[in-house]
């Protein structure tokens, strides 16, 4: 049978006693059990990262639609520039016209 998300699970890890040592002494410290400490730091990691996921797509869509005005407002302006020489360019074939 398949695991809930909310069940408890027990979980063998490796790490170098230097570090299993520096985590008894901030769960003492903070007045934690070594596991409870253990899955609020983890825990905590994890909602760090969401939150900066969160934010990340938040600027990314909000640049989306930044660049997508500022691709748009320089195709018009190129267009605008186009449309400007073209006429200029009338204008030289017009006067040489008259000159002939």
């Amino acid at each position: 049978m398949a695991r809930k998300p909310t069940d408890t699970v027990q979980l063998k890890l490796r790490f170098p006693e230097a570090l299993r040592r520096r985590l008894v002494r901030e769960a003492t410290r903070r007045g934690q059990s070594l596991n409870g400490y253990i899955v609020r730091i983890l825990e905590k990691a994890f909602e760090q990262s969401d939150s900066v996921q969160e934010r990340a797509q938040a600027i990314a869509e909000a640049l989306g639609d930044e660049i997508v005005e500022a691709i748009v407002e320089e195709a018009k302006r190129v267009e605008a520039e186009e449309s400007l020489a073209e006429a200029q360019r009338e204008d030289e074939l017009i006067e040489r016209g008259k000159k002939e």
